[in-house]
């Protein structure tokens, strides 16, 4: 099965990206950002011919905040996505591992992102959505730039 990211039309609307890729293939990974967040309209899902997995939303979401609140609430976002990614049938959802501010925090980022990993893998099974973590970019802030997730 070939997909292709709502990203890709992230200056329209999530009908007119999700139109756009109904026409030129079966499945669609909405980007849950910008127009094409899934808090604010996940049911126009329902209008198109489409599998679906979904990118959770990265904006305000660190799931390697030191700051255990933020993390907390990070997973609580997650957990909310995940329950509208089993409304809408997407049997994937891909998180961002979250971030550092400093490079002195990298060890306390990773130390909160290992906490989350099993918070994440309940949050799957209970929702009945497949979790992957996403790896990124070598920038410095990002946690999973490497195969041993620092």
């Amino acid at each position: 099965m070939i997909g292709i990211s709502s990203f890709a039309y992230h200056d329209l609307s999530l009908g007119e990206a999700l139109q756009n890729i109904e026409h030129v293939v079966n499945c669609a990974e909405i980007f849950s950002e910008g127009k094409h967040d899934l808090f604010r309209q996940d049911e126009i899902a329902f209008s198109y011919d489409l599998e679906y997995t979904v990118h959770a939303p990265s904006t305000d979401l660190n799931l390697a905040s030191i700051r255990e609140p933020i993390r907390n609430a990070a997973l609580q976002l997650v957990e909310d996505m995940a329950d509208i990614c089993n409304e809408i049938d997407a049997e994937v959802m891909v998180v961002h591992p979250g971030y550092f501010p400093f490079a002195y925090d990298r060890d306390f980022a990773f130390n909160a992102f290992q906490k989350s990993l099993p918070v994440l893998e309940r949050i799957g099974e209970d929702a009945g959505v497949r979790i992957c973590v996403e790896n990124m970019p070598k920038w410095e802030c990002f946690l999973f730039r490497e195969p041993d997730l620092r």
